[in-house]
């Protein structure tokens, strides 16, 4: 078989809906016609207040004590968060009492109420199996979590796929066969865009087999060695003082916290209702959720092969950086240095990585513009100074490239835009430093360092991944960042 192309080939798509419903009347809307499901298979535990377990027993017609034994666990196979969560259990100020149970012994597994469907016009889903009942962490998710961590970008992945899988272009033997071949890469250090593809073509092998995910049973171990006692969540359950995550949203309820249960007991004696009954005692048969999960808290979609920048700001490309190197001078820069590598570095080849350097610090400014908020925690504009600091060094340094990329000038005027109510703004710029000055040695370590998209540490080994989404893309900003200043070729002779 030939090599199929990525999962995600095909224009940016802000949203983890369908193309053609990417222009929404409100963020919160894109939740409601996700296709990727993914917050419903994130990095953590699912937590349940008393309030979620209330909720979640009457959909069942369970007492909250049989749902608390059948559905739910307090520990995960995996171990290494199980401080964390014990410490958040005990804790009186939290409202949390216990966490949702997984299709697999994993706080990173799907969720046991996870549901695989098809839209009317055959588009793969994956969506909520107790929509009406989701507890409060779940409604909440999209509004201040998933587009700012790996769930989003995955979910945007993973929508280009679905798609692909609804217009015949990918099949179970397609997804079979890249699972395996990724699998390989996976065995080593994998980099992040192995784990990424890997996951999704997880996602569409799953989708295309999803009477038997559905039916996949999740008692595949013995659920209550992972639990309290009863009598003991119970206690919990009636002893916490907060019943809707008060701790992190505030006393009074808003939001999706309001949206009011209609369902009754309209979900009892359905065949959803029986068959969530029968997985939660059956013993897996498929295998379908033994790997392919998401154990990693940081992405970058753009590392995809095929997946294309957004079209905020304008980018040399290939064609754009050839016309500006028809001019520059073949010549060695160094010719008599001792080391042959550095004396083999030309003119041209040093604008080349400058260029692209430029042309990945754009993209990046690009996304972020086009995506919006896409750190957990930091402040709103945390990108935007970061970058107008760049730009102001780069016009310290007298760096040739600013004159010559025109995206860099439209990234520093929508940058001064959105940050223009910031009085500091002057002032804190007149302060940037000249750059560093850089040897010879340093600048060929530079270019052989350098990404095909121009960047550094864009595509970094899981040894290495860090753990959250905010550090990940200061990283890859700074290094990209700190490298165009380093490369400051010559005039264009």
């Amino acid at each position: 078989m030939s090599r199929t192309p990525p999962p995600g080939s095909g224009p940016f798509r802000v949203f983890p809906t369908q193309a053609t419903r990417q222009r929404l009347p409100a963020e919160a809307a894109a939740c409601g016609h996700c296709l990727g499901g993914t917050c419903c298979q994130s990095e953590d535990a699912i937590y349940l207040t008393a309030f979620d377990v209330l909720r979640l027993a009457t959909y069942f017609d369970l007492s909250p004590a049989e749902f608390l034994r059948r559905f739910t666990q307090d520990r995960f196979a995996e171990g290494a968060l199980e401080p964390y969560r014990r410490a958040t259990l005990d804790d009186p100020e939290s409202s949390v009492v216990t966490y949702l149970r997984r299709r697999a012994n994993r706080s990173f597994s799907p969720c046991i109420f996870l549901k695989y469907v098809r839209d009317a016009d055959g588009t793969p889903r994956r969506i909520c199996g107790v929509h009406p009942a989701r507890p409060l962490s779940c409604r909440e998710y999209y509004h201040d979590t998933c587009k700012t961590r790996v769930t989003g970008e995955l979910a945007a992945l993973q929508a280009h796929a679905f798609e692909r899988v609804r217009d015949g272009a990918l099949t179970r033997e397609h997804a079979e066969a890249e699972r395996a071949r990724l699998g390989r890469q996976l065995s080593g250090d994998a980099p992040m865009s192995a784990l990424l593809e890997y996951s999704v073509w997880t996602e569409v092998w799953r989708a295309l087999r999803a009477d038997e995910a559905n039916e996949e049973g999740a008692g595949g171990y013995a659920l209550a060695d992972y639990q309290d006692p009863i009598d003991v969540k119970l206690d919990r359950m009636l002893s916490k003082q907060r019943l809707r995550l008060e701790e992190r949203y505030g006393w009074e309820p808003h939001g999706d916290q309001l949206q009011p249960y209609r369902a009754g007991l309209s979900f009892v004696g359905t065949e959803d209702h029986r068959r969530l009954l029968r997985i939660a005692e059956a013993p897996p048969t498929h295998g379908l959720f033994a790997d392919g999960d998401y154990p990693f808290f940081a992405a970058n979609r753009l590392v995809v092969a095929g997946m294309r920048p957004p079209k905020r700001f304008p980018l040399l490309g290939e064609a754009g950086t050839k016309r500006l190197l028809r001019d520059v001078s073949g010549e060695p820069l160094f010719p008599r240095h001792r080391d042959a590598r550095v004396r083999a570095l030309t003119q041209r080849e040093l604008w080349r990585a400058a260029l692209a350097a430029a042309d990945a610090l754009v993209a990046f400014a690009s996304y972020v513009a086009t995506l919006g908020r896409v750190l957990e925690q930091a402040p709103p504009g945390t990108f935007e100074w970061e970058l107008l600091w760049f730009l102001r060094r780069l016009e310290v340094a007298r760096h040739p490239v600013l004159a010559l990329h025109p995206g860099l000038g439209a990234v520093g005027d929508w940058a001064r835009e959105v940050l223009k109510p910031d009085g500091r703004l002057r002032v804190h710029l007149r302060a940037a430093p000249p750059p560093p000055r850089v040897t010879p040695r340093a600048l060929v370590r530079l270019i052989d360092t350098q990404a095909p998209d121009g960047s550094w540490w864009r595509n970094p080994a899981r040894s290495v991944m860090p753990d959250s989404q905010e550090e990940y893309l200061r990283r890859w900003l700074h290094t990209t960042a700190a490298g165009l200043l380093a490369l400051r070729p010559p005039s264009r002779t």
